[in-house]
């Protein structure tokens, strides 16, 4: 049996997925110098930013419906 090689790099966050933005010439540049500044890729200071405005919305609210008060009831 052949050995496996040992994996060398970052570890895997697990699945990603991609997309392309556009942003004004101003912010991006902006982003370009706090990500220099602070030493970390584009993507590891951009995920963060995204991913906690994200948390902050309310999905069921954003479609209209409120969800069931099974809870309320079953009490």
């Amino acid at each position: 049996m052949t050995p496996m090689k040992k994996r060398t790099g970052r570890p895997s966050r697990g699945p990603r997925d991609s997309f392309n933005i556009k942003l004004p010439v101003a912010d991006s540049e902006k982003l370009r110098t706090i990500a220099d500044l602070q030493k970390v890729s584009l993507q590891d200071l951009i995920e963060p930013m995204i991913s906690n405005a994200l948390a902050g919305i309310d999905i069921e609210s954003l479609k209209g419906q409120e969800a069931l008060p099974i809870g309320r009831l079953a009490s």
